[in-house]
């Protein structure tokens, strides 16, 4: 029997039949790949930009073994008598970690506490024995120590 003229047939169940995806389960299709592109976009960038953290003593043994290590990151304390500035703005000084001595080059922007007995920081390439630095941070000197106020009696 046909529906009167004027009135409103239902429409077919639109969940209904083969092939086709409920609304939820499209959403979060759409999300997953989203989800998924944005991991990868992380995980392709974290890779050459990441920088191993090595001790000295760690670094000559890994170049002992390999000739030469890159993207690297090392902490020591520079010599004292060893920095020498070079009028175009390079900067050559040793640092010591645990004994073990490495030769540092380095060119850019010094920070203003970089001197003797400093702590540093430096990233780059160790190859032939030195340490080509792309990045030098020095590690402010602990000023404040902590002490315990006066007793009183």
């Amino acid at each position: 029997m046909e529906a009167p003229a004027g009135s409103v047939r239902p429409l077919p169940d639109a969940e209904a039949g083969p092939g086709r995806l409920s609304p939820n389960l499209k959403l979060y299709a759409v999300g997953g790949v989203i989800l998924l592109s944005v991991a990868y976009l992380v995980y392709i960038n974290l890779g050459s930009t990441v920088a191993y953290y090595l001790t000295v003593p760690e670094l000559l043994r890994r170049a002992e073994a390999a000739g030469a290590v890159d993207r690297v990151r090392v902490a020591g304390w520079v010599v004292d008598g060893t920095v020498e500035r070079s009028a175009g703005g390079g900067l050559k000084f040793v640092i010591e970690e645990e004994g073990a001595r490495i030769p540092v080059v380095y060119r850019g922007v010094v920070p203003d506490i970089f001197g003797p007995g400093i702590q540093v920081v430096v990233e780059g390439d160790f190859r032939d024995g030195t340490f080509q630095a792309k990045t030098l941070l020095a590690k402010c000197p602990s000023k404040f120590e902590s002490q315990l106020p006066a007793q009183q009696n």
